[in-house]
């Protein structure tokens, strides 16, 4: 696999893409790494390639899942207010996907502020002085810093860097373009579904987030009450909008979203790729999503262990873009990938194969 991926790359920048041939756009961010299908633009040449190896690894799990290698791609690392202009000339290039990243001192700008934000909410709440407000919003965030050490923000990228990428693979994979619809409500991710959109960003994480979903999973299974039931309810999963979908946040002042895809910063908008919350926001976004993305690994795993590594993700893809439904994708390929043709007999075939499962199920 490392030798064909070596010979992909090569491939490509023999090619009309690759950092030789953005040289001007790329020093507008400061520096560019290759990777196979894509190129990493980042301030250091150091950063570029940290995040170039990450997004690579994504890049062979997604061939493996999906039979096909990502559409082109750009990962832009900064500062969060990123020039329109630069996602503009690199679409003109053929990178059909731009993918900003927020750099760790923004991130950590972004979660300093998130944290400041929830503290002193509270302490207005308890009737807090002044004083005594900041004294809680300076021990908040030494507790933050502390746990922002270079391996947690790195074992944090391994992870969630693919995930995000997965994202937008997924959908400008199929969907080249976002469908252009006068009045349409935003979704959660692409066209399709959005449990396909969140399985396809699932499969990208790295082995270690990967093996925390599983145990995750297996624990509130465990612990029964409202959690279990929520997630062993399959029909529900394939059936409902992601719960964070629609949700929105202020954004920090110092944490933008590229120009020209949210307002201007402090003013409310949607959940956003690029964007950092931390303390009650994160927990409550979290809490909101959690069972969500636990549910998609876990049902990954049961279509890996039904059908293939790739195969019930290839045909469930081909359908959402042809603009055919769950229920659709089940009756034209379920008898093939060896599931059920209908929702209301997958969900009791998958109840049968998770409610006994005390431990993380094994990698496909």
């Amino acid at each position: 696999m490392l030798m064909l991926i070596a010979a992909s790359a090569t491939a490509m920048q023999d090619g009309d893409r690759g950092c030789a041939k953005i040289e001007p756009i790329a020093a507008e961010v400061g520096q560019c790494a290759d990777t196979p299908y894509g190129v990493v633009l980042a301030a250091t040449a150091d950063r570029a390639a940290a995040l170039a190896a990450i997004a690579a690894q994504g890049e062979v799990r997604f061939a493996r899942h999906f039979d096909r290698t990502p559409p082109l791609y750009a990962l832009i690392e900064g500062d969060g207010a990123f020039d329109s202009a630069i996602g503009d000339a690199l679409a003109a290039a053929g990178y059909v996907w731009r993918f900003p990243w927020l750099s760790a001192k923004a991130q950590s700008d972004g979660m300093a502020a998130s944290v400041r934000r929830a503290v002193e909410a509270r302490a207005k709440a308890e009737g807090a002085t002044t004083q005594a407000t900041e004294a809680m919003v300076t021990a908040a965030l030494a507790q933050q810093q502390a746990r922002q050490t270079p391996e947690a923000i790195d074992r944090r990228e391994r992870g969630v860097v693919p995930h995000e990428l997965g994202h937008g693979w997924y959908m400008r994979g199929w969907w080249p373009e976002p469908p252009k619809v006068a009045g349409a409500t935003r979704q959660y991710g692409g066209p399709g579904p959005d449990w396909m959109d969140e399985l396809a960003a699932v499969l990208m994480e790295d082995d270690v987030l990967t093996a925390e979903r599983r145990s995750g999973f297996a624990s509130r299974l465990e612990q029964g009450g409202s959690e279990r039931e929520r997630l062993l309810d399959l029909k529900k999963f394939l059936t409902t909008d992601h719960p964070m979908a629609g949700q929105s946040f202020t954004m920090p002042a110092t944490v933008r979203s590229p120009r020209g895809t949210t307002p201007q910063a402090g003013a409310p908008v949607r959940i956003s790729r690029v964007g950092v919350v931390s303390g009650d926001e994160a927990r409550s976004l979290a809490a909101s999503g959690l069972l969500f993305y636990l549910q998609s690994r876990l049902f990954a795993d049961y279509l890996i262990e039904r059908a293939g590594p790739s195969r019930a993700f290839v045909t469930a893809a081909e359908t959402f873009a042809s603009g055919g439904t769950t229920a659709d994708w089940l009756a034209r390929h379920g008898a093939s990938l060896g599931i059920a043709t209908d929702i209301d007999t997958l969900d009791a075939d998958w109840r049968e194969w998770v409610a006994p499962r005390s431990v993380s199920p094994t990698d496909g």
